[in-house]
């Protein structure tokens, strides 16, 4: 659903007078919002060597055949579930390994517009 949908990045500046935290007195700027490449795109922008974008795109589209799998008992429930599970783990362990595998899962967000000496809370 996120890869389709995107994730919203938000951002607000935390000041030592909201303390304890307060997440009412908090104002959220909108960052932007982070979507996965399509496949199409993946096709187009992965080089063949890039062995851990590969497996990030693989991640997020997973083996046809188990997408295609209906849930006819729990046996089979259980497989399908540890099937995105293992896809979730490995698409997440790629974008921590690779910047362009994080990009095309939607979850690389580069921040040019910190200022030093301030604290930041992401939403």
């Amino acid at each position: 659903m996120a890869s389709n949908q995107g994730y919203v990045l938000e951002r607000a500046t935390w000041d030592e007078e909201n303390y304890p935290l307060d997440n009412k007195k908090l104002n959220f700027q909108l960052l932007g919002r982070l979507t996965a490449l399509k496949k199409n795109e993946w096709e187009q922008q992965i080089k063949v060597n890039d062995t851990i974008s590969l497996i990030a795109a693989q991640s997020l589209f997973g083996n046809e055949e188990t997408k295609a799998q209906k849930i006819t008992s729990m046996a089979s429930a259980k497989l399908i579930s540890e099937q995105q599970g293992l896809r979730h783990a490995m698409g997440m362990l790629a974008a921590d390994l690779s910047r362009d595998a994080a990009k095309g899962l939607g979850l690389y967000f580069y921040d040019q517009t910190t200022e030093p000496e301030k604290d930041y809370i992401s939403n």
